[in-house]
């Protein structure tokens, strides 16, 4: 009976406030459709947002931006800016850059309290018209190029290795042309690239007998063709045994974040 009356309370108390899924203990909001979508604008109020990856839609002021998200748009301004509260210089922003946002929800009373706040001109006021709340961001952090940049699903150049975080490359299929083989490292591990940027490749085709041909004489100079995929390398001891290398080798290599377990090495060209 009083699991019953619990529950009456606990559905009364929704219809008053508004929808659920607003409580406290629910943690920060997290994206721009929790806002959005929330019909009872009071339901925001004072909570905690922490968007990780949107996009600014508009600049409607130097310190004030729109970012949007499946047809939903939320105003935000630089309020950790305006009061000296973010630490970092001064945040340049532009249509189109993606940022990590850091704020508090407040009601948007009236659009001259931003005017007054020297946030958004008088003549750009009036595209917040249509917005009950924003985000007043004590922190607006650019997102690194290497964050912005949609990782494909294929890796086809050996250059990608430097441009996307290893963790995300994890698992990422490899089809790699025409590369050249910059060193042999062991009997059954190379290094391929260019001066500029390379990496530890490991014959796991061979090593397992899932590559069809025979034994793959790999050679200084070299140039091959490779599929398989990208596996991360945690600790020394890792390189040494997923790598089979020597631990002076292992010593050489640690700096390396990833390798290549190549399943079918096919050799293109003699070493020159």
């Amino acid at each position: 009976m009083a699991l019953m009356l619990w529950a009456h309370t606990l559905d009364h108390t929704r219809t008053v406030i508004g929808s659920p899924g607003m409580f406290p203990h629910q943690g920060p909001i997290t994206s721009v459709r929790e806002i959005g979508g929330e019909k009872v604008k009071a339901n925001l109020i004072a909570k905690d947002v922490i968007l990780g990856d949107v996009e600014i839609d508009q600049m409607i002021g130097e310190r004030v931006f729109l970012i949007s998200d499946h047809g939903q748009t939320v105003p935000a301004i630089l309020f950790g800016e305006l009061t000296v509260r973010q630490h970092d210089r001064s945040v340049t922003l532009e249509a189109g850059d993606r940022v990590r946002i850091y704020g508090v929800i407040r009601m948007l009373r009236s659009i001259e309290e931003l005017v007054d706040e020297r946030a958004v001109s008088a003549d750009q006021a009036h595209k917040l018209r249509d917005h009950d709340v924003y985000i007043s961001a004590f922190r607006v952090a650019p997102l690194p190029i290497r964050e912005r940049v949609q990782i494909p699903r294929v890796i086809s150049a050996v250059s990608q290795f430097e441009v996307f975080d290893p963790e995300a490359l994890q698992a990422r299929e490899v089809v790699l042309d025409r590369v050249k083989v910059l060193d042999v490292l062991g009997d059954h591990t190379f290094l391929v690239g260019d001066e500029g940027t390379s990496v530890p490749v490991t014959l796991f085709g061979e090593m397992t007998r899932r590559q069809a041909e025979g034994v793959t004489s790999i050679r200084t100079g070299q140039v091959v063709r490779i599929y398989g995929v990208i596996r991360l390398l945690r600790s020394r001891q890792e390189i040494e045994d997923l790598l089979m290398v020597s631990p002076d080798m292992a010593a050489r290599l640690r700096d390396n974040a990833l390798f290549v377990s190549a399943l079918r090495v096919v050799p293109l060209e003699p070493p020159s």
